[in-house]
Protein backbone atom coordinates (compact mmCIF):
# COMPACT_ATOMS: atom_id res chain seq x y z
CA UNK A 1 0.00 0.00 0.00
CA UNK A 2 1.52 3.66 -0.55
CA UNK A 3 -0.22 7.08 0.42
CA UNK A 4 0.83 10.26 -1.24
CA UNK A 5 1.00 13.66 -0.08
CA UNK A 6 -0.43 16.37 -2.98
CA UNK A 7 -0.40 20.09 -1.87
CA UNK A 8 -0.71 23.05 -4.05
CA UNK A 9 -0.90 26.80 -2.80
CA UNK A 10 -5.23 27.88 -2.39
CA UNK A 11 -6.35 30.90 -1.98
CA UNK A 12 -9.95 29.63 -1.87
CA UNK A 13 -11.72 29.58 1.65
CA UNK A 14 -12.31 25.81 3.32
CA UNK A 15 -16.15 26.00 2.26
CA UNK A 16 -15.63 27.11 -1.01
CA UNK A 17 -13.02 24.48 -1.38
CA UNK A 18 -15.42 21.83 -0.03
CA UNK A 19 -18.31 22.68 -2.62
CA UNK A 20 -15.76 22.62 -5.59
CA UNK A 21 -14.12 19.35 -4.39
CA UNK A 22 -17.30 17.86 -4.57
CA UNK A 23 -17.92 17.86 -8.06
CA UNK A 24 -14.24 16.71 -8.97
CA UNK A 25 -14.32 13.50 -6.90
CA UNK A 26 -10.94 11.31 -8.01
CA UNK A 27 -10.85 8.28 -10.06
CA UNK A 28 -8.01 6.38 -10.93
CA UNK A 29 -7.50 2.73 -10.67
CA UNK A 30 -6.07 1.50 -8.01
CA UNK A 31 -6.93 4.62 -5.16
CA UNK A 32 -8.52 3.59 -2.03
CA UNK A 33 -9.15 6.70 -0.66
CA UNK A 34 -8.24 10.34 -0.66
CA UNK A 35 -8.79 12.78 2.38
CA UNK A 36 -9.26 16.26 1.31
CA UNK A 37 -6.83 18.94 3.08
CA UNK A 38 -7.12 22.09 3.67
CA UNK A 39 -4.76 24.95 6.26
CA UNK A 40 -5.51 28.62 7.05
CA UNK A 41 -1.85 29.37 5.83
CA UNK A 42 -3.23 28.93 2.21
CA UNK A 43 -2.35 25.22 1.48
CA UNK A 44 -5.14 22.79 -0.01
CA UNK A 45 -4.37 19.34 -1.50
CA UNK A 46 -5.25 15.62 -0.90
CA UNK A 47 -3.68 12.46 1.53
CA UNK A 48 -4.21 9.73 -1.67
CA UNK A 49 -4.18 6.13 -0.70
CA UNK A 50 -3.01 3.59 -3.19
CA UNK A 51 -2.77 -0.22 -3.56
CA UNK A 52 0.18 0.29 -5.88
CA UNK A 53 3.08 2.92 -6.99
CA UNK A 54 2.82 2.41 -10.33
CA UNK A 55 -1.39 3.66 -10.34
CA UNK A 56 -0.32 6.57 -8.37
CA UNK A 57 2.58 8.04 -10.05
CA UNK A 58 0.30 7.14 -13.54
CA UNK A 59 -2.61 9.30 -11.88
CA UNK A 60 -0.79 12.72 -11.13
CA UNK A 61 0.31 13.05 -14.93
CA UNK A 62 -2.14 14.12 -17.89
CA UNK A 63 -5.32 15.93 -17.46
CA UNK A 64 -5.32 15.91 -13.92
CA UNK A 65 -1.91 17.52 -13.34
CA UNK A 66 -3.28 20.17 -16.36
CA UNK A 67 -6.29 20.96 -14.35
CA UNK A 68 -4.24 21.40 -11.02
CA UNK A 69 -1.92 23.61 -12.88
CA UNK A 70 -5.33 25.65 -14.59
CA UNK A 71 -6.99 25.77 -11.50
CA UNK A 72 -3.94 27.03 -9.28
CA UNK A 73 -1.36 28.34 -11.11
CA UNK A 74 1.29 25.76 -10.26
CA UNK A 75 2.76 22.33 -10.24
CA UNK A 76 1.54 20.20 -7.12
CA UNK A 77 3.94 19.26 -4.54
CA UNK A 78 3.77 15.91 -4.70
CA UNK A 79 5.69 13.32 -2.22
CA UNK A 80 4.87 9.01 -2.52
CA UNK A 81 5.45 7.16 1.11
CA UNK A 82 5.72 3.29 1.09
CA UNK A 83 2.68 2.23 4.23
CA UNK A 84 4.56 -0.18 6.49
CA UNK A 85 1.82 -0.05 8.85
CA UNK A 86 -1.93 1.28 9.93
CA UNK A 87 -3.67 1.38 12.92
CA UNK A 88 -7.36 1.59 12.68
CA UNK A 89 -8.84 2.70 15.87
CA UNK A 90 -12.19 2.37 14.64
CA UNK A 91 -12.37 -1.26 14.43
CA UNK A 92 -9.47 -1.78 16.85
CA UNK A 93 -7.21 -3.17 14.50
CA UNK A 94 -3.46 -2.77 13.19
CA UNK A 95 -2.16 -3.76 10.29
CA UNK A 96 1.59 -4.54 9.08
CA UNK A 97 2.47 -5.39 5.63
CA UNK A 98 5.27 -6.90 4.44
CA UNK A 99 8.38 -5.05 3.30
CA UNK A 100 8.13 -4.67 -0.90
CA UNK A 101 11.54 -5.17 -3.17
CA UNK A 102 11.29 -1.15 -3.88
CA UNK A 103 11.86 -0.79 0.23
CA UNK A 104 14.89 -3.14 0.62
Amino acid sequence: MYDTNCRHRSTTPRAASTSQDRTRLPRGDGLISKHFIWTESGWAGGVYQWNRIEDAKAFYTGPWLKGIIQRYGMKPQIDFYEVFAVTDNTCGRVELFKETAASK
